[in-house]
């Protein structure tokens, strides 16, 4: 159709302060056509009146093979602080109450099966002293900073990112106390422009504690997914966090259990690495049970998602369960 031919023509063009398309910026606000004449607004950052001038008649010459008998463009300048997470349709939290049991690989991975699906997808990494997902994701650039300090989230692997990791030398500590710490989370939330996205994962510290209270209160998400190992001592901190998201009256998703077997290289058995563990969760929906395996490891290496490279079925599959219960 002629208006989807225009969108895609004018969706190509360049932001002039971001260098990023405008459509996946989401600067495209409508589109009128009927009687071949056309009406399109158009925001954008750049607020210089000359550089705007010159976006209009890059506009105008898009439009020009279309034969269009009139054409009216108004372009205004949009707030980027206003507009953090407008345009997100779910938002869902990754936590666990305690350290070390992949729940940062689970989010990683969970992005990657809803990217690979269509969905445009964001992660933010709220562990603030331990970010690990610009790792992970093999992405160390630092956000562009726009008007007001609103940054522009980081690519990777065709998904958005914001982590303290893109902020900060990889050998640096964040030895701040939790007021400053409550403060970096809230520019998070209020002030990155994540655009247009279908899921935003948001990767929560180990715990229970203040960032996951100041989230909890910032936003509505649509779902917490829980992370744990089968051990006795990090279910009973998980435990511990499943109660406060109850508390604070947030839904639960489901679990998602961690290393819960593994495979002999010499003779291919599949064996428990934690027995005699009760296999009631809370009465929580368990959403996979993933093993521990090499190439998540050698994945997360190379700063790869797993999902995007394996060849393992059950580990596919069990991500694709994940992002089925997202998806709902």
């Amino acid at each position: 159709m002629l208006g989807d031919e225009i969108r895609e023509k004018i969706g190509s063009l360049i932001e002039p302060r971001l260098k990023w398309r405008i459509d996946e910026l989401n600067l495209i606000k409508e589109i009128t056509l009927a009687e071949n004449k056309i009406f399109i607004r158009i925001e954008l950052i750049e607020d210089c009146p000359e550089k705007k001038a010159q976006f209009k008649e890059s506009i105008m010459a898009a439009l020009e093979p279309f034969g269009l008998n009139q054409v009216n463009v108004r372009i205004d300048h949009i707030d980027v602080a206003a507009n953090s997470l407008k345009h997100i349709d779910r938002i869902f939290l990754v936590a666990s109450g305690k350290g070390g049991v992949g729940k940062s690989t689970v989010a990683v991975n969970v992005a990657a099966a809803l990217n690979r699906r269509g969905h445009r997808v964001g992660i933010l990494d709220a562990d603030i002293y331990g970010p690990s997902i610009p790792l992970l994701l093999g992405a160390h650039a630092a956000p562009q900073v726009l008007d007001q300090e609103v940054l522009m989230p980081v690519l990777a692997h065709g998904m958005k990112l914001i982590s303290m990791g893109n902020l900060i030398p990889r050998e640096h500590a964040v030895a701040w106390r939790s007021q400053l710490v409550n403060g970096t989370v809230l520019q998070f939330l209020r002030k990155v422009n994540w655009g247009k996205l279908d899921f935003l994962i948001v990767d929560l510290p180990p715990g229970a504690g203040d960032i996951q209270l100041t989230i909890s209160k910032e936003i509505k998400p649509h779902g917490v997914i829980i992370v744990s190992t089968p051990q006795i001592v990090a279910r009973e901190d998980v435990v511990r966090c499943i109660n406060m998201f109850e508390n604070l009256k947030l839904p639960i998703t489901g679990l998602v259990e961690n290393m819960v077997s593994w495979t002999c290289k010499k003779c291919g058995h599949e064996d428990a690495i934690f027995t005699g563990v009760d296999d009631q969760w809370h009465n929580l929906e368990k959403l996979a049970a993933l093993p521990l395996r090499q190439n998540i490891w050698d994945s997360s290496e190379k700063g790869i998602p797993c999902y995007d490279e394996t060849q393992d079925p059950a580990m596919k599959n069990a991500f694709d369960r994940i992002a089925d219960a997202l998806e709902k």
